[in-house]
């Protein structure tokens, strides 16, 4: 056994107990110590549901909150103590007309951003939207409109507090890479700036920003039907995005997954391919990658995909949105020791 296609999220307290939403059945959370021992267990939501309807993260406090799709259509808030867990509906749209899908939220500096795709389910298009919560009142950008192929993943990073979305686009019957920056003295975004013109079909999209506010990309690029990991650093100047490295990683046959994690100075490039997890490692901030190597113990046992938020304070992780690891584990798979 190896990558069990399960996608779920790891939020690590400062204290160092993590909570664990699952989703096997309906929405449920987990908390446990340290140790991977079982605290308590709650459902938060009945129904079925992918990683493509929900979003959670951790306050500075240790409280948790979220957005969950409901029905597809439907947008609900939700925010988690060790106490209670309160739902607020925020948005409803006519399912017969409308899909919400990767709703995303971030609580920074006293401001709420909300991003979501929303699909309109009689054409193959759909329209990224953004809501912004500033002083109390309630701000909607509509970021940039495209048809699809595969809808995939959009990335958001924040400098300074300022969002910067990533997302692909059909250009030309491919998908490309674009950015937006969000301009906070007008609450409006900047015209979408195209960053690759590949001509080549994108899926799977995973982005970082690290201290020197150089941006790593990585995605799965279509090459004669063999899917490369394909990796981009580049900076944001004048809204604008310049390349300064754009190679092919590893030219397999299926890429799927990509994941960037920093730790440091280095950089961890991993996806999976075939149920097996392949990792690639730059020790110079993504100049040069070191050829790709699996992890002999993660082809024996059965592994999963997390969303992972920590608010501990020693963590070895500096940067990254998501992890692959054992069940009921923090041991990150493919990382040096």
């Amino acid at each position: 056994m190896s990558f069990i296609r399960k996608f779920e999220t790891l939020m690590r307290k400062s204290n160092k107990d993590i909570a664990n939403i699952n989703l096997d059945k309906g929405i449920e959370i987990y908390n446990y110590s340290p140790e991977f021992n079982l605290i308590s267990s709650k459902k938060i939501l009945e129904g079925s549901y992918t990683f493509a309807d929900l979003c959670f993260d951790i306050n500075e406090d240790d409280t948790l909150y979220g957005l969950v799709s409901l029905q597809k259509s439907d947008l609900m808030y939700l925010y988690i103590n060790n106490k209670i867990i309160l739902k607020n509906m925020l948005l409803n749209y006519n399912s017969n007309i409308f899909t919400i899908k990767f709703p995303y939220i971030k609580k920074i500096d006293g401001n709420v951003h909300i991003f979501y795709y929303l699909v309109n389910n009689s054409g193959v298009y759909c329209t990224l939207i953004h809501y912004c919560n500033i002083n109390g009142k309630w701000i909607k950008n509509e970021i940039d409109t495209s048809s699809y192929t595969i809808l995939s993943n959009f990335n958001v990073i924040f400098k300074d507090s300022i969002p910067i979305i990533f997302y692909f686009k059909i250009v030309n019957n491919y998908e490309e890479l674009f950015v937006s920056i969000f301009d906070s003295s007008t609450n409006s975004w900047s015209k979408p700036c195209q960053v690759t013109n590949s001509n080549k079909s994108k899926v799977y999209l995973s982005v970082i920003m690290d201290s020197k506010n150089n941006c790593h990309v990585a995605f799965s690029e279509n090459n004669s039907r063999r899917y490369y990991c394909t990796y981009i650093k580049g900076y944001i100047n004048d809204n604008q995005f310049i390349i300064s490295n754009y190679q092919t990683i590893s030219k397999t046959i299926a890429c799927t997954f990509p994941n960037l994690i920093q730790c440091k100075n280095m950089l961890y490039l991993q996806w999976i391919e075939y149920s097996n997890l392949y990792t690639s490692i730059s020790y110079d901030m993504g100049k040069t990658w070191l050829n790709p190597f699996t992890d002999n113990l993660a082809y024996n046992n059965p592994f999963k995909c997390y969303s992972y938020k920590s608010n501990y304070h020693k963590d070895i992780i500096d940067n990254s949105s998501a992890i692959f690891a054992y069940n009921n584990s923090l041991e990150i798979l493919g990382l040096r020791k």
